[in-house]
Formats: structure tokens, sequence, C-alpha cells
């Protein structure tokens, strides 16, 4: 089964995360994110199509940024994505304080990337490598 990526972002960080699936989209991964731009059927529930969008997915990219570490709907779906077991990828892309990182995040390897195009190429490399050794590698040896 290919992945499909679900990325979880603060709304003031969509032209970052636009760029971070462009170019995602252009390497081949399969991903989905929500802006308020999207085409959304008029009287749909917009916690609904995210939380199937993310439940279809297999691995959450999560965007650490100073913006995301005070949305609740970046928490809502880390919540969700933790509630089933989803693989989670935070990619920090600015400086973010340690102690505001959300607790269940604060063990995980991070990406630290300013740049989306970068931070792609990473999460695309690692997801490849991963899926070739069929294990889970260290994300930090990729973070350079």
């Amino acid at each position: 089964m290919k992945d499909q990526i679900f990325v979880s972002s603060a709304i003031q960080d969509s032209e970052w995360v636009s760029l971070f699936f462009d170019k995602l989209t252009q390497i081949g991964v399969n991903v989905w994110f929500f802006t308020k731009d999207k085409n959304i059927v008029q009287g749909s529930s917009i916690v609904e199509l995210m939380e199937k969008a993310l439940r279809e997915s297999n691995i959450m990219v999560v965007v650490i940024s100073k913006n995301s570490i005070t949305s609740q709907w970046v928490f809502f779906e880390i919540g969700v994505a933790i509630a089933d077991e989803k693989r989670i990828i935070p990619v920090i892309i600015d400086d973010v304080p340690y102690e505001s990182f959300p607790v269940r995040l604060k063990s995980t390897a991070c990406f630290h990337e300013k740049s989306p195009d970068e931070a792609a190429i990473k999460v695309a490399s690692f997801l490849q490598s991963e899926s070739k050794t069929g294990h889970l590698q260290a994300i930090s040896s990729l973070s350079g």
C-alpha cells in the first residue's frame, strides 16, 4: 500500500504548507491537507472531512510553528492521529521553544527545516528509505 500523508498545520502557515504540498506531490507522494480555499461542498462538515482524510491516511506530518502550537485544529488532528495509532512526523519550520511542543511530540524525532522544498525532499526520502527497508529508521539521521 502506498503511503497516504495527512498534513496538519495552522491556517496561518498555508503559504509554506502549499509549497511543501506542491513539492511532495511533484515527488510523487500522495498527500492531503486542508486550506480555506479547498473545494468543500456547501453543507459539508469540515471536521468530518478532515477526520475522514486523517483516518484514511497512514502517516501524519505535523507542521510545527509558532502558529500551530496555539491551534486547536492542530491539537484536534494530533489527538485523532494518536487515537488511531498513526505515525506522526513533526516538521519544525521556525524557532519554536521545545517547551511549547505538544507533550506527545516531545519525544519524537523531528525534521528542522525552514525551506518547504527541502522539508518535502527530506520527508519523501525518509518515506522512501523506510519503505525499502520495511522498518522505521531514525528521522534525525536525515535532518542534517
